[in-house]
């Protein structure tokens, strides 16, 4: 499969500013990845969100309550500035 040749994104993005990636969606999605296009100047919070809208995915990261899973060892700073160790986390 040709990733450019099949790829999808935001067509009015010129191609010199265009990076493809192969995105491996989550297992709720009816296809398992699909090609995608993105400008090589946007911050991966706008990657993520624009990624989701093209799967037609449900978008939380921008809600407080939103679960997140770690699996990784992980440390957080809250709001309060309290450091948060975890081997496991979900927020």
């Amino acid at each position: 499969m040709k990733l450019k040749m099949h790829a999808s994104g935001d067509k009015g993005l010129p191609q010199t500013e265009r990076t493809y990636f192969q995105v491996f969606l989550p297992k709720e999605a009816k296809d398992p990845s699909l090609p995608m296009f993105f400008c090589s100047k946007w911050s991966v919070g706008k990657v993520v969100d624009f990624a989701a809208s093209l799967a037609s995915l449900k978008n939380n990261n921008n809600v407080l309550t939103a679960k997140v899973s770690y699996t990784r060892n992980a440390t957080l700073l809250s709001s309060r500035n309290d450091v948060l160790k975890y081997s496991s986390l979900t927020i």
